[in-house]
Protein backbone atom coordinates (compact mmCIF):
# COMPACT_ATOMS: atom_id res chain seq x y z
CA UNK A 1 0.00 0.00 0.00
CA UNK A 2 2.63 2.64 0.51
CA UNK A 3 4.35 1.86 -2.81
CA UNK A 4 0.92 2.63 -4.28
CA UNK A 5 0.77 5.99 -2.02
CA UNK A 6 4.56 6.91 -3.34
CA UNK A 7 3.21 6.19 -6.90
CA UNK A 8 0.71 8.10 -6.49
CA UNK A 9 3.02 10.85 -4.72
CA UNK A 10 5.81 10.83 -7.36
CA UNK A 11 2.75 10.70 -10.61
CA UNK A 12 3.85 6.79 -11.79
CA UNK A 13 1.60 4.28 -12.56
CA UNK A 14 1.32 1.50 -9.28
CA UNK A 15 2.23 -1.42 -11.83
CA UNK A 16 6.28 0.51 -12.13
CA UNK A 17 6.66 -0.34 -8.64
CA UNK A 18 10.17 -1.36 -9.23
CA UNK A 19 10.53 2.02 -10.25
CA UNK A 20 9.10 3.68 -7.74
CA UNK A 21 10.55 1.95 -5.38
CA UNK A 22 14.35 2.97 -6.70
CA UNK A 23 12.70 6.76 -7.02
CA UNK A 24 12.18 6.32 -3.48
CA UNK A 25 15.63 5.55 -2.75
CA UNK A 26 17.31 7.56 -4.02
CA UNK A 27 15.93 10.21 -2.91
CA UNK A 28 18.03 12.71 -0.91
CA UNK A 29 15.77 15.11 0.86
CA UNK A 30 14.39 14.05 3.86
CA UNK A 31 10.90 14.96 3.99
CA UNK A 32 7.72 13.86 5.68
CA UNK A 33 4.45 13.34 3.68
CA UNK A 34 1.22 13.48 5.80
CA UNK A 35 -1.34 11.59 3.29
CA UNK A 36 -4.84 9.92 4.19
CA UNK A 37 -5.04 6.12 3.61
CA UNK A 38 -8.03 3.61 3.90
CA UNK A 39 -6.30 3.25 7.96
CA UNK A 40 -6.56 6.65 8.28
CA UNK A 41 -3.88 9.94 8.26
CA UNK A 42 -0.50 8.60 8.00
CA UNK A 43 3.16 10.16 8.55
CA UNK A 44 5.23 8.84 5.39
CA UNK A 45 9.24 8.79 5.42
CA UNK A 46 10.25 9.83 1.52
CA UNK A 47 13.77 8.46 2.08
CA UNK A 48 12.10 4.62 2.66
CA UNK A 49 8.55 5.02 2.31
CA UNK A 50 7.63 3.64 5.53
CA UNK A 51 4.53 4.28 7.47
CA UNK A 52 6.09 5.88 11.33
CA UNK A 53 2.31 6.67 12.22
CA UNK A 54 -1.55 6.50 11.91
CA UNK A 55 -3.57 9.33 13.14
CA UNK A 56 -7.77 9.25 13.17
CA UNK A 57 -7.45 12.80 11.75
CA UNK A 58 -5.38 14.73 9.61
CA UNK A 59 -5.25 17.74 12.37
CA UNK A 60 -2.98 14.81 14.72
CA UNK A 61 -0.91 14.02 11.96
CA UNK A 62 0.00 17.19 11.40
CA UNK A 63 0.70 18.06 15.01
CA UNK A 64 2.51 15.36 15.15
CA UNK A 65 4.53 15.75 11.52
CA UNK A 66 5.48 19.57 12.26
CA UNK A 67 6.49 18.38 15.73
CA UNK A 68 9.41 16.07 14.25
CA UNK A 69 10.14 17.91 11.33
CA UNK A 70 11.09 21.25 13.64
CA UNK A 71 13.34 18.93 16.33
CA UNK A 72 14.75 17.59 12.73
CA UNK A 73 15.07 20.24 10.78
CA UNK A 74 13.32 17.95 7.93
CA UNK A 75 10.83 19.55 5.14
CA UNK A 76 6.79 19.09 5.78
CA UNK A 77 4.51 18.33 2.41
CA UNK A 78 1.32 18.27 3.91
CA UNK A 79 -1.72 16.02 0.98
CA UNK A 80 -5.46 16.52 0.80
CA UNK A 81 -7.53 13.71 1.11
CA UNK A 82 -7.68 13.64 -2.41
CA UNK A 83 -4.03 12.95 -2.87
CA UNK A 84 -3.04 16.27 -4.31
CA UNK A 85 -0.59 18.57 -2.41
CA UNK A 86 -2.46 21.62 -0.12
CA UNK A 87 0.94 22.83 0.95
CA UNK A 88 4.77 22.40 2.09
CA UNK A 89 6.77 23.64 4.90
CA UNK A 90 10.99 23.73 5.33
CA UNK A 91 12.34 23.74 8.72
CA UNK A 92 15.83 22.98 8.43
Amino acid sequence: MLKKLFSKLLGRDTKDSESVEQEVQRSTSDTRHVMSTEEGWVILKEKDGSSTMTFDTKREAVDEARTVCKEKGLRLAIYKQDGTQQREHDYS
